[in-house]
């Protein structure tokens, strides 16, 4: 009875602890910065890269930038984009619009988005072709193996039940 326990029962009228330091949009597209870095050397797969991009756009809090990056390797600091100032006294700073994010391109043959269409769209017509003018049906095999060295096996960016699902977000 003369000692106290080191466990303290928690008062319910406590406030909760502080949940970190916050941040603001120069921190939250520094971390999707990386997250690219990690998706280009492959350590991420692009439907996690979508899922903790979409994390780091709603985190409020360092410590919910730092849960990002537990399992991956640090990167190269990337350059946060400059802060300008505005010309109004007492207005919060603007930061520059970071523009399109780019993704690279998943395939093995590593073809810009426009022509990769193009030449995905033109493959099953060269294969009927060619099927009339050799009477065999292998040419039709063509098409898969094409799609696949173009795009990946993951598909094309921005088709697909997630890509639905992150329009529908934005709107």
């Amino acid at each position: 009875m003369g000692l106290m326990s080191d466990t303290v029962p928690a008062d319910s009228s406590e406030p909760s602890p502080e949940p970190g330091i916050r941040i603001g949009h120069v921190e939250r597209l520094s971390a999707m910065e990386a997250l690219k870095q990690h998706y280009g050397a492959g350590r991420i797969n692009s439907q996690e890269y979508e899922k903790r991009s979409v994390q780091a756009e709603k985190a409020q809090y360092e410590s919910e930038l730092d849960e990002l990056f537990t399992d991956l390797p640090a990167v190269a600091s990337p350059v946060a984009p400059p802060v300008v100032e505005s010309l109004t006294p007492g207005a919060p700073p603007v930061e520059p619009d970071p523009g399109p994010a780019r993704v690279p391109s998943r395939g093995v043959l590593n073809i810009a988005e426009p022509y990769a269409t193009t030449i995905v769209s033109i493959t099953p017509i060269l294969a009927v072709i060619l099927f009339f003018v050799t009477r065999t049906w292998l040419w039709f095999l063509v098409i898969p193996i094409v799609a696949l060295l173009v795009y990946g096996p993951d598909g094309r960016e921005g088709t697909g039940p997630e890509a639905a699902r992150r329009r529908e977000r934005e709107k």
